[in-house]
């Protein structure tokens, strides 16, 4: 899969939509905004509602991203709540990016920011994005993404930059902008900044999509997921946090991804369930699955919104427990909502908003 698209802003001025549309354009990443380097003052993007609005009306898929310049996981969490109060009724069926950029420049507000502070800061805006139930992918060049991000704590889909010429498009994928241990997670190159598109006037980033990540799920799942964010759920670092108790049996690092990365995104109402289950049968609770990151998620066969992803679900079993006896009393417990799935060898659980039964 190789699919042609462009990332736009007010850089690029009024844009004829019909004609990027008869070009070949098949997706669009639209800014919505920025934080000033210098001013720290969050500001829209003068040409967001013009260009979502007609992009869409084109039927071009269009995602969105945020210029960042925060300091603080507070900043962060703010840009995310802006973009989410202007994306509200748009048909946003590709990832809401992060572009988070300016470390290097003295005369920048965020210049010298440590990795540790600049991937605490991707998490806080990440952790809103997914809880309202958007895809979230972080933005950067191949260089500077491994050297600023944490790669393994930020586990979702990138968005690499990479031009090969300055001067002209060199779009053949023997240029494909490679991250070592990372190439699984590179859905989108950003392949040049000086692209001539017809109804653009002046130079465009032109962008290919590798991963499908459009956004398919129908209205009452998305409801379902932002709903989510009630639920508070809460990062854990597996190194620093993995020995905290959740309930008094349950540790943080008993719900890690299976694929050793960090951080571990876990609802607290998930552990007081798995603890009243703990309770009644007085045995242990294996958890053999809880959060998943997206790329693992997929590896494993999950659902595309698995509840996973949020950190509201775990398969369990319990050693001479069958899986329906299980069930029956978690129904007990959440007789109308959360989700109850019996398989051959354990139990999924988990605490979502509304009810769903199924058997596997």
């Amino acid at each position: 899969m190789r699919v042609k698209g462009i990332d736009v802003s007010k850089h690029q001025g009024k844009i004829d939509w019909q004609k990027v549309k008869d070009a070949g354009i098949k997706f669009a990443f639209i800014r919505v905004g920025n934080r000033g380097l210098s001013s720290g003052k969050i500001y829209l993007d003068p040409y967001w509602e013009q260009n979502v609005q007609n992009a869409l009306m084109m039927g071009i898929d269009v995602g969105v991203y945020f210029y960042s310049s925060s300091l603080t996981e507070e900043e962060a969490e703010e840009e995310a709540e802006f973009v989410l109060e202007h994306i509200k009724g748009y048909d946003i069926t590709l990832p809401v990016c992060f572009d988070y950029e300016g470390f290097a420049d003295k005369k920048n507000r965020n210049y010298g920011m440590t990795k540790e502070k600049i991937t605490a800061n991707c998490v806080a805006f990440r952790n809103i994005i997914i809880a309202h139930g958007y895809m979230h992918m972080l933005y950067g060049s191949r260089s500077y993404l491994p050297k600023k991000f944490d790669l393994k704590k930020l586990t979702d889909y990138l968005w690499v930059a990479r031009y090969p010429s300055k001067k002209k498009v060199l779009d053949d994928e023997k240029y494909f902008p490679t991250i070592k241990g990372y190439n699984d997670r590179i859905a989108v190159w950003q392949c040049a900044d000086c692209a001539r598109i017809d109804g653009i006037s002046g130079d465009v980033d032109l962008d290919y999509m590798y991963i499908d990540v459009r956004r398919k799920e129908s209205e009452d799942k998305q409801e379902e997921n932002i709903m989510n964010i009630n639920q508070n759920i809460k990062a854990y670092s597996k190194k620093k946090d993995g020995n905290v108790k959740l309930a008094p049996n349950f540790k943080a690092k008993e719900f890690a991804c299976k694929d050793g990365s960090d951080p571990i995104f876990i609802a607290p109402s998930l552990a007081e369930v798995l603890q009243k289950i703990r309770n009644h049968f007085g045995k242990p609770v294996t958890i053999n699955s809880g959060y998943r990151t997206p790329t693992y998620n997929k590896k494993v066969g999950g659902a595309e919104y698995s509840q996973h992803l949020y950190g509201t679900a775990a398969d369990i079993r319990i050693s001479g427990v069958k899986p329906e006896v299980v069930a029956a009393y978690v129904e007990t417990l959440m007789p109308d909502s959360g989700g109850i799935g019996i398989y051959k060898n354990f139990t999924h659980v988990d605490v979502r908003a509304k009810k769903s039964r199924w058997k596997g």
